[in-house]
């Protein structure tokens, strides 16, 4: 049983899954989503074998085998001035509304972090887990959220900007120790 963060799998290689499968046909694979502590929760509880999970992580706990990083981007409106920017700050964020993909998510901390630094706390007014209602949200300019990994397939009407200054989402495939 495989653990994948909610939201991820479109920075996860599913052909290599699909490849796993071909080379180890005994061997039954179940894929699962979850939030990111769920992720981490499933290791300790025998729920997963393996897992996905957003770092850092408890080196006493979890052992890491490969660890990859993902640029972190804004998902505006093309309705919301912000979207004509090439990057967007901290500090611009104050009047904006966030949609989040679940209360369990770790990789939002540094964001509160960088908000609270810039003086407010992002107003998050949604959690969500279903990506395409946060990116239909996000087109009607009802809110902002994140998207993690290399801009592929950018949904119409909205504007994907990066952080200024960047930032990543850093994942492990994980075990226990």
């Amino acid at each position: 049983t495989v653990y994948i963060p909610t939201g991820m799998m479109h920075v996860f290689p599913v052909d290599m899954f699909s490849a796993f499968r071909e080379l180890h046909r005994h061997v039954f694979v179940v894929l699962q989503q979850a939030a990111d502590t769920e992720c981490e929760n499933a290791l300790v509880t025998g729920k997963a074998d393996v897992a996905f999970c957003a770092l850092p992580l408890d080196k006493e706990v979890f052992t890491v085998h490969v660890k990859k990083s993902y640029p972190v981007y804004f998902l505006v409106s093309k309705k919301n001035p912000l979207s004509k920017n090439k990057s967007i700050t901290a500090n611009q964020l104050k009047n904006e509304r966030f949609i989040t993909i679940d209360a369990d998510n770790k990789s939002g901390g540094g964001f509160v972090d960088r908000c609270r630094k810039a003086g407010f706390a992002p107003n998050v007014y949604m959690r969500a887990s279903d990506t395409q209602l946060i990116y239909k949200l996000c087109r009607e300019n009802e809110g902002m959220s994140f998207y993690l990994g290399e801009p592929a397939e950018i949904p119409d009407g909205v504007a994907i900007i990066p952080e200024e200054p960047p930032n990543t989402w850093d994942v492990g495939l994980a075990t226990l120790a």
